[in-house]
């Protein structure tokens, strides 16, 4: 009977030490990518000096018109966002796994099962965090030095202006990108690190194997669901300068009508500098912290 009643506490014990790895790593790999996030978003959103810029060029220009501190602005909100965020990632795709299929190991749990769980774990962790996510799309586009906005005071502004759904203005379209994101992203790097791993002689280089499985994980998932993040960036700035849209078809159609179908993919390469070291530094950490810890 001892036994039987310590395994579920030391399953719990394991789910909540990843809220605290999920958090740290986001955060730290977050903010070491931060130039090139707030790249990509200037460029989805076309603007106003950045359209047609390649990556150096766009970083040259921010760097002008902001100084160094252009390449983080927004990036206070950002963390705030993604620190709860990949804490709530990496619970709830442990705790589905743990759940969804409790009487099979994790490690023999096929890629399909893993792919609905890190779907359910996107939309969860996203529609606890939303708001926090519309309210850094909104500081990270803002080019002027001389209008300091809080993340608090931008919260305030789009409350007043389109009430409490204003914080989730997109959020349809959001859960559509967002499942098959983590979905694909959570379930690659496990496919990944059961079939990509250094032999046991070989442990001191598991670093390197998690940053390599890392990035491909993002690319992988950033490629198939990029189109859906850039509509759902639009539709966050509906009825703001530029931006009027009555619905996804009408933002899509505006979209294609303006840059055609490569249009859907503007920012990409910039995505991908971004993703790539980002999800690579995103796992490490989780992984190196949990080793530290001793989380299975």
């Amino acid at each position: 009977m001892t036994s039987a009643k310590e395994a579920p506490k030391k399953a719990g014990h394991t789910n909540y030490g990843h809220l605290f790895t999920g958090g740290v790593a986001g955060a730290v790999s977050r903010s070491a990518t931060s130039p090139l996030e707030r790249l990509r978003i200037l460029q989805q959103t076309s603007a106003a000096g950045y359209k047609g810029l390649g990556t150096v060029g766009s970083l040259k220009l921010m760097y002008r018109n902001e100084g160094m501190l252009g390449f983080f602005k927004g990036n206070g909100a950002t963390v705030a966002k993604i620190a709860p965020f990949s804490a709530f990632e990496f619970y709830f795709y442990e705790l589905f796994k743990s759940n969804l299929y409790p009487g099979t190991p994790k490690n023999k749990l096929s890629y399909m099962q893993k792919l609905l769980c890190g779907g359910l774990t996107g939309v969860v962790a996203s529609t606890l965090t939303y708001p926090m996510d519309l309210v850094k799309t909104y500081l990270t586009i803002n080019q002027d030095n001389a209008v300091r906005v809080s993340m608090i005071d931008q919260t305030k502004i789009i409350f007043r202006e389109h009430g409490f759904f204003g914080l989730y203005k997109g959020w349809g379209l959001s859960m559509m990108g967002i499942a098959p994101f983590i979905g694909i992203k959570m379930s690659s790097f496990d496919l990944l690190s059961n079939n990509f791993k250094p032999s046991e002689e070989k442990k001191n280089k598991m670093i390197y194997y998690n940053l390599t499985n890392g990035a491909l994980a993002g690319t992988i998932a950033v490629t198939f669901t990029y189109p859906i993040d850039l509509t759902r960036r639009l539709l966050q700035l509906n009825n703001t300068p530029g931006h009027s849209y009555t619905g996804i078809v009408d933002c899509c159609s505006q979209l294609y009508a303006k840059e055609g179908f490569g249009g859907f993919w503007k920012g990409l390469w910039a995505t991908y500098l971004k993703v790539a070291p980002m999800t690579a530094i995103l796992f490490l950490c989780n992984e190196q912290l949990k080793r530290m810890i001793n989380i299975q």
